[in-house]
C-alpha cells in the first residue's frame, strides 16, 4: 500500500516539477508577465514542495539520531530544527547534519541558530564546546530565548 502511495506521489512531483515553470507578476496596468522562471527548489506556496523537502531531509535526521540515540533529540517542523542535548553531543550531530544537508543542496544558515545554555555558573562549557560556538557564529543564549514562539528560560526571573 505504501509503495503504490509513493509512486503516486513520485508521479504528482515529477509532473510538477520535471520541467521549468514560469513564475508571473503582475504589472502596474494589471497585465500579467513572465519575468522569471522557477528551475530550481520548491516553489513558494506550493504544499507539495514542503513534503518533498520534508522527504529529501528525513533520512539525515534519522541518520544523525542514530549518532547519540539516547542523549541527543531533535524536534523539527519542515525547516526549522531543535537540537537537544549534552553540548559536547550535540557538535557532532549538528556536524553530520550540517554535512548531510550540503549533499543534497540544503544550507544551514548559521546566523539563524542559537546555542542555549543556562548552566555557566555552574558548569562552564569545555573549551571545545566554546570554540564549535564560536567558529560557527552562533549566539549564545544563556538567560532565555524564544523557540518557534515559545519562551525558554533559565528561570522566572529571566
Amino acid at each position: 500500500m505504501a509503495k503504490k502511495k509513493l509512486q503516486s506521489l513520485w508521479k504528482l512531483a515529477a509532473f510538477a516539477y520535471s520541467e521549468p515553470s514560469m513564475l508571473l507578476s503582475r504589472r502596474s496596468n494589471g497585465s500579467m508577465t513572465c519575468e522569471l522562471w522557477s528551475e530550481q527548489g520548491a516553489r513558494q506556496g506550493d504544499p507539495l514542495g514542503v513534503l518533498l523537502f520534508c522527504l529529501g531531509l528525513h533520512p539525515i535526521l534519522q541518520r544523525a539520531s542514530a549518532l547519540a540515540p539516547s542523549e541527543v533529540s531533535s524536534k523539527c517542523y519542515v525547516d526549522d530544527m531543535t537540537l537537544v542535548g549534552p553540548p559536547e553531543k550535540l557538535i557532532p550531530v549538528y556536524t553530520f547534519i550540517e554535512t548531510e544537508s550540503r549533499k543534497i543542496g540544503l544550507e544551514v544558515q548559521p546566523s539563524k541558530c542559537q546555542f542555549l545554555y543556562f548552566h555557566q555558573s555552574t558548569h562552564p562549557l569545555p573549551n571545545r564546546v566554546q570554540k564549535f560556538i564560536d567558529d560557527n557564529i552562533f549566539e549564545l543564549q544563556q538567560e532565555g530565548a524564544v523557540l518557534l514562539g515559545a519562551p525558554i528560560a533559565k528561570d522566572t526571573a529571566s
